[in-house]
């Protein structure tokens, strides 16, 4: 294999990669016809590049190099699918969203991950493990996941991680950037 079958081949990988985005753009769970679909055109596309690209590019490599191209081009979809995570039922990102708790206050009870950084208005940060939350009307429920936990300075002092504690407060989605 030379230089320009590397070309293809690479360039086969990042258009396998790119190809996801018509499964949906992070696609948890595409569905079989999405992924007929998406064969069938890197297929066609692949054949209309082994036919005419040699025309331009006397240099071009055989057509089998194409063929390894569009496995390469499936594989690397398949494999980016597959890399997107899913977070379970009871993720708090999932409670977040189907129970509307958007700006509600909660007691979560849970597990300190990190130590503590100070951030730049002097508040110390956390990544949190949460195991219940407890919401407003008193019902408990058992969740999983990782949060972003925000605390002032004097009562985030002292937090290891490894230590059960329960917050009260607000869980909010992150803002878009």
């Amino acid at each position: 294999m030379n230089q320009n079958s590397w070309i293809v081949i690479f360039l086969a990988y990042v258009m396998g990669l790119l190809s996801t985005i018509f499964l949906g753009f992070l696609n948890p769970d595409p569905t079989v016809q999405q992924w007929l679909i998406l064969g069938i055109v890197l297929s066609v596309l692949t054949a209309v590049i082994a036919v005419l690209l040699p025309r331009f590019w006397p240099t071009a490599p055989r057509r089998k190099i194409y063929l390894i191209g569009l496995i390469i081009a499936l594989l690397s979809a398949f494999y980016c699918q597959i890399r997107i995570p899913q977070p379970t039922e009871n993720d708090i990102s999932q409670l977040l969203i189907s129970q509307n708790l958007n700006r509600q206050s909660v007691t979560i009870s849970g597990e300190i991950l990190t130590e503590g950084k100070s951030n730049a208005s002097g508040r110390l940060q956390y990544w949190f493990e949460p195991q219940t939350v407890i919401k407003k009307d008193k019902s408990e429920q058992k969740v999983t996941g990782k949060l972003y936990m925000t605390l002032p300075f004097f009562q985030g002092k002292g937090l290891v991680p490894g230590q059960k504690i329960k917050v009260f407060g607000t869980l909010y989605l992150p803002k878009k950037a």
